[in-house]
């Protein structure tokens, strides 16, 4: 069984590419899938679990039950903001980003912003050395699983067996998730001060239910990501199909 950094070694660099499937004869044109839009991940996937967090370090040095329904208020209403952020992004905000090539024309466009550039490339000195770049480089940044030069490189012909991109079943995703650390790293750098600081207040039963808010504040950002996902995939699918 090769080791992870054989498979590095041997990863191709489209290997991360994903494309939305379309219907024959749709033309030259294919539309890749993107990361996740870092304002979307920040105020949508991971703001439930900073409000959690925030009770977490800020309940060890409320004294009073009046401060403490202070805190729950204040946190009441980020709620309250989220959820309305939410549903305005699920309505028609910023899910990933989107690509569409041209491969007639040669062009690619960031659907989410609606800029179209040659797609050429040029030796730009980066901080790994000289790279080659777009010529004209988007102003939103380049956020696909593969590099600029890859996909200049890209045919027509080779796009075809690029795999679809389809969102997982839910819970295939938080497993995924799950496994990819990010928040058991979160857990570890923030949770041992956030304990170290209960243990001295005495206050660990806040510490747990702290804790618990954290992980029930994952689960939410992540199902709203899901879901993201799943808009992005419906929606997408419905305009090539």
């Amino acid at each position: 069984m090769p080791s992870h950094s054989e498979s590095d070694q041997n990863a191709g660099p489209l290997d991360g590419l994903q494309k939305i499937e379309t219907a024959a004869g749709s033309g030259n044109t294919v539309i890749f899938v993107g990361k996740r839009s870092g304002w979307t991940s920040l105020f949508v996937t991971w703001f439930p679990v900073i409000a959690a967090l925030c009770y977490g370090f800020v309940v060890p040095f409320v004294f009073t039950a009046w401060g403490e329904t202070n805190l729950v208020l204040i946190l009441t209403v980020w709620l309250c903001g989220w959820v309305l952020l939410v549903a305005v992004t699920l309505l028609g905000g910023t899910g990933r980003h989107l690509y569409a090539v041209d491969f007639e024309r040669r062009e690619i466009g960031h659907l989410n912003s609606g800029e179209n550039v040659p797609l050429a490339v040029t030796l730009r000195q980066g901080s790994d050395g000289a790279e080659l770049k777009l010529a004209q480089p988007l102003a939103s940044g380049w956020h696909l699983n593969a590099s600029e030069r890859a996909l200049a490189e890209l045919r027509w012909e080779d796009a075809e067996s690029i795999p679809p991109w389809r969102p997982i079943p839910l819970k295939a995703h938080l497993e995924t998730r799950w496994k990819d650390g990010n928040l058991l790293v979160l857990l570890i750098v923030v949770g041992v001060p956030m304990f170290v600081m209960h243990l001295a207040s005495e206050t660990l039963g806040y510490f747990a239910i702290s804790l618990g808010f954290v992980l029930v504040a994952w689960l939410l950002g992540q199902t709203v990501s899901w879901l993201l996902d799943c808009r992005d995939f419906r929606l997408l699918s419905g305009a090539t199909a």
